[in-house]
């Protein structure tokens, strides 16, 4: 037990410095990490509870860089989205929870090498993304 917590310290120690450094990817790191050491539903909802204090801290932290409109949209997506994500957790099998973590872990790290040009697209794009990450968040972490 005490080897547990002090892998679930330094997992989310790492997860956090990361996320602290990049402004995302608590969940890339801890959500595998932590899965080796708890059932994998039970990574899903640490790390989400985990994150949600880390985003909290940097969302105050780093308002006035905001673009308050693209915040407010993709907020008010996530948020009407997130029932959809825990219904999916709620239904999936462990299996299957681990497989859509790896694929969302290993397209995350494509996208991260590839390093794509990110434009401002607009409201739709917003929305999107938003409704997107509601949904993978409350999934898969």
């Amino acid at each position: 037990m005490a080897a547990e917590l002090l892998l679930l310290a330094a997992v989310t120690a790492a997860a956090a410095f990361a996320q602290g450094l990049t402004g995302f990817g608590f969940a890339m790191l801890a959500v595998p990490s932590l899965a080796v050491i708890m059932p994998v539903k039970e990574a899903i909802v640490v790390s989400t509870l985990i994150a949600l204090g880390i985003s909290s801290w940097q969302a105050g932290r780093d308002y006035k860089k905001m673009h308050i409109p693209s915040a407010a949209r993709m907020s008010i997506a996530a948020v009407i989205t997130m029932p959809v994500g825990v219904m999916l957790f709620a239904a999936a099998q462990p299996s299957a929870l681990r497989t859509a973590v790896g694929v969302a872990v290993l397209t995350a790290a494509g996208l991260a090498a590839w390093q794509p040009t990110v434009v401002a697209a607009g409201a739709k794009t917003d929305i999107a993304a938003g409704a997107l990450s509601g949904a993978l968040k409350t999934s898969v972490g």
